[in-house]
């Protein structure tokens, strides 16, 4: 696929990429990244590499049906939420969902690309998507679990981290290939946003030296997001997120 991709040398060459990045009104999202890897989501990447992808969907509805349950006994509302504000606050805290993580900062998604250490002295990334009309879903209307195509779609600010973060989601799906020798359908491997044909143009990656957070004394200014983008602010978030590695460590 081509796509847009600046080399930066600096915070400052950031900024002003950004700034040029923003050249009409069309939504502009930002997702960080440690490494450079396909932008596939938890519950896709998880599946494909143990060869169940055939039981994506019932894995799903497993692991959704679980943390409501856990989530219900922290904060009532809870069973009360409609399908997209289950998916959306379940990615917010670790479950593996077909939801992958966008914001509209691009400050929240540089912190995000640089949160940690690694070990690898390899690019730093921020990817780029420009959001056009024929992207976008209608979450009053359609059903997140019959989605044929990938979509963005900006969720209910139902905790004030989705909030902090200016959080968007890309929510995505296996695709089918056509019926099996068994006459059954049968899927496909995952597509990632970086392979599909109508995210074509729609893309840039901001590759960042890993090495540029040494190189700046406002380092700790800069990082202030993260008093924002880390702290916990829901009752249920700890034991939320603790139990969501159990599920899907052990049945997945």
């Amino acid at each position: 696929m081509n796509m847009k991709e600046y080399k930066i040398k600096s915070f400052e060459d950031f900024v002003n990429h950004i700034g040029k990045y923003y050249n009409n009104k069309s939504i502009r999202l930002y997702r960080g990244q440690q490494d450079d890897l396909p932008l596939n989501p938890k519950l896709l990447r998880l599946v494909n590499i143990n060869g169940r992808i055939d039981e994506f969907y019932n894995i799903e509805k497993r692991v959704i049906n679980e943390f409501k349950k856990l989530a219900c006994t922290c904060d009532a509302k809870i069973k009360d939420f409609n399908d997209w504000d289950t998916l959306a606050i379940s990615q917010h805290f670790g479950l593996p969902t077909r939801l992958l993580d966008w914001t509209s900062n691009p400050l929240a998604a540089l912190w995000f690309a640089f949160e940690s250490e690694k070990n690898n002295k390899d690019d730093r990334l921020v990817w780029g998507l420009v959001v056009e009309d024929e992207l976008l879903i209608d979450i009053e209307k359609d059903n997140p679990f019959n989605l044929r195509f990938t979509k963005v779609f900006k969720p209910k600010y139902i905790d004030a981290r989705l909030n902090a973060q200016n959080s968007w989601f890309s929510i995505h799906n296996v695709n089918f290939h056509g019926k099996g020798g068994d006459g059954l359908p049968h899927f496909n491997e995952v597509d990632s946003i970086n392979e599909l044909e109508e995210f074509e143009g729609h893309l840039a990656r901001f590759l960042i030296p890993n090495c540029l957070i040494l190189l700046y004394d406002y380092k700790k200014t800069f990082f202030e997001i993260s008093e924002f983008v880390q702290k916990p602010i829901i009752s249920y978030s700890t034991t939320a997120s603790s139990y969501s590695q159990v599920i899907y460590l052990v049945n997945i």
